[in-house]
């Protein structure tokens, strides 16, 4: 869905494929929040990346899916922006979220809703 409502470029990281994302000035993760952390293959891949893959004035965001519970959030947002910083990398605070379903928590999320807002948040920084 959001991939055909979007102009932005979609990739799926892998762990084993470091590419280059030197034409990139604006990254954004997305990610499920597990525990108060980002999905252990994002963290992975955040600990690997090295400043060289990336131009000079690359930005990033975060996008997080969750059960809407306490911090977690928050905390997970501060994972990925500390693994970010540590690689002396850039990590805008105003992080997007929106409801993640599972079995009978937030059952039917992200919906339609969820991701048109994602878009516009995505879009419109």
């Amino acid at each position: 869905y959001m991939k055909d409502h979007s102009e932005s470029d979609f990739l799926v990281l892998e762990k084993e494929r470091m590419n280059a994302f030197d034409e990139y000035k604006q990254i954004i993760l997305c990610t499920g929040v597990y525990g108060d952390k980002i999905h252990t293959n994002l963290s992975e891949w955040l600990r690997k990346i090295d400043r060289s893959m990336f131009c000079n004035d690359v930005k990033f965001r975060v996008f997080l899916t969750w059960f809407g519970r306490g911090t977690s959030d928050r905390n997970a947002f501060n994972e990925a922006k500390e693994i970010l910083l540590s690689k002396g990398l850039y990590c805008d605070d105003n992080y997007g979220s929106c409801y993640g379903g599972m079995a009978f928590i937030r059952r039917g999320h992200p919906n339609k809703g969820d991701l048109d807002y994602a878009i516009n948040w995505m879009e419109n920084r």
